[in-house]
């Protein structure tokens, strides 16, 4: 019996399906039998992730060439964007506002570049090396990699990241959306040059990024099709007590799609942040992760249908302490 050349085509990815599944049950249970060798509980070390696997993956790069690595599940594109570390950026500190790019702490790696790129990031890790086109591929080839799972069920974090807080369940999941691309699908763009003339407390012109400039190339890998189908009109108010809050809750909403229509400055003042919409919508789910606030389910004065997000002074804290 003769067999077509498509049939023999398909029979082999089938084949190669089922060696790949054998060969990561094998490597999941040699992960499981040293956990326990070691005499730790796997459950203790996968501890419940952040990412739900549907929108985007960002993580902000820290190190003498700042970056931000996204990971955009709907196009499957893999982007990275890095910046000069000596460019100064608006920090909020009324008392320092402007500082340098690279002078952040490993846990302030997502906030500032948060700020560099008016995008929400809400993951870090801090490298030695300066992060080139080069390097960065190289670092996603070795995390794309078969043996990765062992890796992060036993270690956590590869060797060459300094600091993290990536839990092990997030890079699970991050690494069984990508392990099927390579470094081709790797898009490293330099963001050095995107920087503009501001003026600092001496009155002097220096260097500073341009994050509108930087926002415009992060929005096109953030945009949430759910969120801009649904299409809702939000209200920002601004009850931080706190000039420029607002703004920067407008960019990160806007960042992923969100229609923000309005933005008001108020009068009083808000110890917590919170939405009111008239019903639940997957726009005020999005924006209460992103806010870390609850939602009211009530009448709001922006219209039926519509979101008003309320920000407080927990807001302004977190972002502008």
């Amino acid at each position: 019996m003769r067999y077509s050349s498509s049939w023999k085509q398909h029979q082999a990815k089938e084949n190669r399906k089922s060696i790949f599944s054998v060969f990561l049950t094998i490597v999941l249970l040699f992960a499981i039998a040293s956990g326990f060798s070691k005499g730790f509980s796997l459950t203790s070390k996968i501890k419940s992730g952040k990412w739900d696997g549907a929108s985007p993956f960002t993580i902000a790069m820290g190190g003498p060439k700042p970056a931000v690595f996204i990971y955009q599940p709907d196009s499957k594109e893999i982007a990275v964007l890095s910046v000069s570390g000596e460019t100064l950026y608006e920090g909020g500190n009324s008392s320092n506002p402007l500082e340098k790019i690279s002078d952040a702490s490993a846990q302030k790696t997502a906030e500032t570049l948060s700020k560099t790129f008016g995008a929400k990031i809400d993951n870090y890790i801090n490298i030695p090396d300066t992060l080139d086109e080069g390097k960065s591929k190289e670092m996603f080839k070795n995390f794309a990699s078969l043996t990765t799972p062992v890796s992060i069920l036993i270690r956590g974090k590869d060797d060459e990241i300094k600091s993290t807080n990536i839990t092990r369940l997030d890079s699970l999941r991050l690494w069984w959306k990508v392990k099927g691309l390579g470094v081709k699908d790797v898009q490293f763009t330099d963001l050095a040059l995107l920087v503009e003339e501001i003026i600092d407390a001496s009155g002097q012109k220096v260097l500073g990024v341009d994050t509108l400039s930087l926002n415009r190339q992060i929005a096109q890998y953030l945009q949430d099709s759910k969120l801009t189908g649904e299409n809702i009109n939000i209200t920002i108010k601004n009850g931080t007590g706190v000039p420029g809050a607002a703004r920067l809750a407008a960019s990160f909403a806007t960042s992923v799609g969100a229609k923000v229509v309005d933005v008001k400055d108020e009068k009083a003042v808000n110890n917590k942040t919170s939405i009111v919409a008239n019903e639940k919508s997957f726009t005020s789910s999005y924006l209460a992760k992103m806010f870390n606030c609850d939602i009211n389910v009530a009448q709001n004065d922006t219209g039926i249908g519509e979101i008003t997000l309320d920000l407080g002074q927990d807001f302004a804290e977190y972002w502008f302490k």
